[in-house]
């Protein structure tokens, strides 16, 4: 039995070395960035039931400041095409509710993705009534987007978080980042971009 055991453990071994020797051989060819494309949006969480009238929930009591909650999971494919495992490190992109731009989402979440294997990552992102509001009425491409369109934020917000769970309009991830780091401590970065529901 000892036997058998010490000729398993010496193959194990010996397999490994292999797998080390070959992924040394292939660091010394230039490094390929991974590929991150969104698979699908989920809505994971949302509270409609706040929304009363033609106006999200703001307040409470008229003082407390407080949003109705609308969380979504942005689930993405990370493809690395390299012969040598790599690190991802960080994510991060902005995500937008036709075109208004609302908050940007960062995860470090250290992953090793195989060689030439996708591996998937979800990433929370939070919104509520209360902030969201707040958002279009600071970054002047959002106030300039809102008055051309003709309509107030209050009522964009009611439509979007009424009908997300349809997927009733776009939700864009823009300027997205990706870090990856390869075994040997080098850096590689990816950008990427989606619409979702995608554009027949």
């Amino acid at each position: 039995m000892r036997k058998g055991m010490r000729i398993v453990l010496l193959a194990v071994l010996v397999t490994a070395l292999g797998l080390a020797g070959c992924e040394s051989m292939y660091l010394s060819e230039k490094a390929q960035p991974p590929v991150v494309t969104l698979e699908r949006v989920e809505v994971a969480h949302s509270w409609v039931s706040g929304i009363k009238g033609k106006k999200p929930e703001f307040y409470i009591n008229g003082k407390e400041r407080r949003g109705s909650p609308l969380v979504l999971a942005f689930v993405f494919n990370v493809y690395n095409p390299n012969k040598y495992k790599v690190m991802l490190d960080e994510l991060r992109f902005t995500m937008a509710f036709e075109g208004f731009e609302l908050m940007e989402p960062t995860v470090y979440e250290d992953q090793w993705i195989p060689p030439e294997t996708t591996n998937q990552i979800r990433v929370h992102a939070t919104l509520d009534a209360f902030t969201t509001l707040l958002s279009m009425l600071v970054p002047a491409g959002n106030v300039e987007r809102w008055k051309k369109m003709k309509v107030k934020p209050a009522a964009l917000i009611k439509r979007w978080w009424e009908t997300v769970g349809d997927f009733a309009f776009p939700i864009e991830v823009r300027n997205g980042v990706a870090t990856f780091q390869r075994p040997d401590g080098e850096s590689i970065i990816s950008t990427f971009k989606a619409t979702f529901p995608p554009k027949s």
